[in-house]
């Protein structure tokens, strides 16, 4: 009896062991691993911004992101630390960086971190467009001045470029180059006694190399206008004619004569109009205008000749009147 029951006893075991064996085992977990991380190209880029991308794979792990960026691959300046989730697959990251210089190059890459550690992106770089300034000075001038139009052009190598100087008058049917002219060595140019003769839009652009164009700025032309007193220290109650003449002509617009109040304002004090006026050696085309008023104090006057879409109104030097 002792020998069956031993005899059993090890059958038991022995299909305890079988069983055991053929039983499927449990993986073992995989140790926790830092993020996969892809820098990306970028994207919207502009003269002073461009938007980063890449992607990142939290390998189930939550996982926070940022794009490293600057002019050298020691890079000096990061974006904002963004959430990547803690997925298991790679998903799709951004970041938008301004102040950005324009024409230059910088580099980026990603960077990503979690748990298990941080992994960090290939360096990638980018290019921003290049810019071109422009402004005029004096602005606006009187009609057969000269106003000096200058700028730079912000770009790699922008020494000895060619600038046009590009014009569009009233009534701003399309733009002609007018003038060239050429960098200097930290891409300066100049254009020097520009004389508009109506409202002017002006622009410029390279003319060889990367094409660039300027934004657009309005040069204001005024009507020049002239002013006489027929007597500038006339007795309490005189009358006091002013004249003088508007070039160009703008026949009919109206003429203010106004007076500057104790405040410094002006106020307008008689009207008339412009009528033809035969023509001068400074300018072909003129209109002339009187207007008079009794005198009852000291006082400072000026004209002003109405605008129109050609040109703005013309203000006149001011004259003063003093009583006796």
């Amino acid at each position: 009896m002792k020998k069956i029951a031993l005899l059993v006893l090890l059958a038991v075991a022995a299909a305890a062991t079988a069983q055991a064996a053929a039983a499927p085992k449990s993986p073992k977990a995989k140790p926790p691993r830092p993020p996969q991380v892809t820098t990306g190209s970028a994207t919207s880029i502009g003269q002073t911004a461009a938007t980063l991308n890449g992607s990142v794979n939290p390998r189930g792990l939550a996982t926070a992101y940022h794009f490293d960026y600057g002019r050298t691959t020691a890079y000096g300046h990061s974006t904002t630390t963004l959430s990547a989730g803690s997925g298991t697959t790679a998903k799709s990251v951004s970041a938008r960086i301004t102040g950005l210089a324009p024409g230059a190059t910088y580099h980026f890459r990603l960077v990503a971190s979690n748990s298990a550690g941080m992994t960090l992106g290939k360096d990638s770089h980018l290019a921003t467009l290049p810019r071109l300034t422009i402004s005029s000075k004096p602005n606006p001038i009187v009609y057969g001045s000269a106003t000096a139009i200058s700028g730079q052009l912000q770009a790699p190598n922008n020494a000895g470029r060619s600038i046009d100087l590009e014009a569009n008058p009233y009534p701003y049917k399309g733009f002609v180059t007018v003038a060239t002219t050429t960098t200097d060595a930290l891409g300066r140019y100049s254009f020097a006694s520009q004389r508009p003769p109506l409202n002017t839009r002006f622009r410029t652009t390279t003319a060889n190399g990367p094409s660039v164009t300027s934004r657009t700025i309005r040069e204001g032309v005024r009507i020049r206008i002239s002013r006489h007193a027929s007597d500038t220290t006339p007795a309490i109650g005189q009358r006091v004619r002013f004249t003088g003449f508007a070039c160009p002509a703008h026949v009919g617009n109206v003429v203010l004569l106004q007076r500057r109040s104790s405040p410094g304002h002006w106020v307008t004090v008689k009207q008339t109009h412009l009528v033809q006026a035969t023509a001068s050696p400074g300018c072909a085309n003129r209109s002339r205008y009187k207007v008079g008023i009794d005198i009852q104090r000291n006082g400072t006057f000026r004209t002003i000749a109405g605008a129109d879409f050609d040109h703005l109104r013309g203000i006149s030097r001011t004259i003063g009147i003093k009583v006796h």
